[in-house]
């Protein structure tokens, strides 16, 4: 990827939303305090892919409308949107009695040409004993033959047509084709269903592509493969490793779209995560977590110099890297109690 070269920009870009405090050591100072014994940290430019920060959305990347086959009444919904279903599960049950009842007709007429065929078939054996004796004529062991052909086509026509109420009346029970989620429901109980109608829409959790929309004048620095970084915005610290999918112009010619996908992502669809594109590698400053100080929304660490400590506020991109207020070779104080002050004498722990 491209992107070495937006490294200004995208810094820029990174740093919205952090505070705009200066990096200037603070300028409070408490006078002479006893000196305070600590353990320091020295600042050092680390190499990193250079990243672009986006919010982009997981989108399932399997879709599936549930319509009915039939006509009839929705007699059970078990189903809401959001509901999580597993294979076989019944999403609608609809009342169609007419279909019960040609069910019900399909198996009486399927019973009444086995009992025919029965009776054609030991008529026809019969007349076979017969005609070895000369008893019957082969004329009549041929219409014998003839009666029990007929009767067994008409008992398996009987039964095709059982079979196809049978699967008419499974119409009327419409089931989870796999593990989903239920993301639309479209109707509700006693509303009447049309074949083809849609009634719910289903989508796949697991494995969904994430889809960020970027300024045409990055279209150049972002190509299919290249890797990339999803987080969640409630777990901004777990980066899942992703990969760029596809690229695809949008209909406003303004933007274009971007579609990831990773395997080890799992949310629903329309969650909002947090994707970084990743470049050459470039430099950067991190400190460890246990030298930041936090006060509402400002970030900073206490700098150690010439034995004194001072309160520095810090410019920090989401992900944790400094952009402004630390020198490669400075000295941050880790674990600062509560009782250390700027402007107080500190001995260094080596």
């Amino acid at each position: 990827m491209r992107l070495k070269s937006l490294a200004a920009v995208l810094f820029i870009a990174l740093a919205v939303g952090t505070s705009s405090c200066g990096s200037n050591d603070s300028a409070e100072s408490h006078g002479s305090s006893p000196s305070l014994s600590v353990e320091t940290y020295e600042v050092r430019l680390v190499s990193e892919p250079a990243r672009m920060e986006v919010t982009g959305e997981a989108r399932s990347r399997n879709r599936i409308e549930i319509a009915s086959k039939i006509s009839g009444r929705i007699l059970e919904l078990p189903v809401t949107e959001g509901s999580r279903v597993r294979r076989g599960d019944l999403l609608v049950k609809l009342d169609a009695p007419e279909l019960t009842s040609a069910l019900l007709q399909a198996r009486a007429a399927e019973e009444a040409a086995h009992l025919e065929w029965q009776t054609a078939t030991r008529q026809a054996e019969r007349y076979r004993r017969l005609a070895a004796g000369e008893v019957v004529t082969a004329r009549d062991l041929e219409l014998a033959l003839v009666a029990e052909a007929g009767a067994k086509a008409g008992y398996e026509r009987a039964r095709a047509t059982t079979e196809m109420s049978r699967r008419n009346q499974d119409y009327a029970e419409l089931r989870a084709p796999r593990d989903t989620r239920v993301v639309s429901r479209r109707i509700r109980e006693g509303d009447l269903a049309n074949p083809g109608q849609p009634l719910l829409v289903l989508e796949d959790d697991y494995r969904p592509e994430v889809r960020v929309t970027l300024p045409t004048q990055l279209e150049w620095s972002i190509t299919a493969g290249d890797p990339a970084e999803i987080r969640l915005v409630s777990s901004s610290q777990l980066a899942i490793p992703a990969t760029v999918d596809r690229v695809a112009p949008s209909a406003d010619h303004h933007t274009f779209e971007v579609f990831l996908t990773t395997d080890s992502l799992s949310v629903p669809s329309g969650t909002y995560v947090r994707v970084a594109f990743l470049g050459e590698p470039t430099e950067v400053i991190r400190v460890p977590e246990e030298a930041l100080v936090r006060r509402g929304p400002l970030t900073g660490v206490y700098v150690v110099r010439e034995g004194m400590v001072t309160l520095r506020w810090l410019r920090m991109t989401p992900d944790g890297r400094v952009t402004a207020g630390l020198k490669p070779g400075e000295h941050v104080v880790l674990n600062p109690s509560n009782q250390i002050e700027a402007g107080q004498q500190v001995e260094v722990i080596s």
